[in-house]
């Protein structure tokens, strides 16, 4: 593919991306790939932000499930 996919940088998976980047040995500069790369960390953070949101909710109705006292749930959360 060489690095004519970075002409298109939108349409490429991250994995992809990453590989092209890594064939320029260079400093990216131009702003579709720059863009593009944003738009992946972005996305990123917020399904890693989701995740956690929900492993939390998981965790409280676990909690309230077995019906555990504030002092075990932190025991747990220790561990």
């Amino acid at each position: 593919m060489g690095t004519r996919g970075l002409e298109t940088p939108e349409r490429l998976d991250f994995d992809t991306l990453l590989t092209e980047l890594k064939k320029r040995k260079a400093p990216v500069t131009d702003p579709q790939v720059f863009a593009a790369v944003q738009d992946f960390h972005r996305e990123l953070t917020q399904a890693a932000d989701a995740i956690a949101l929900l492993e939390r909710r998981i965790d409280q109705a676990v909690y309230r499930l077995y019906g555990l006292s504030d002092e075990e749930i932190g025991v747990i959360e220790k561990g």
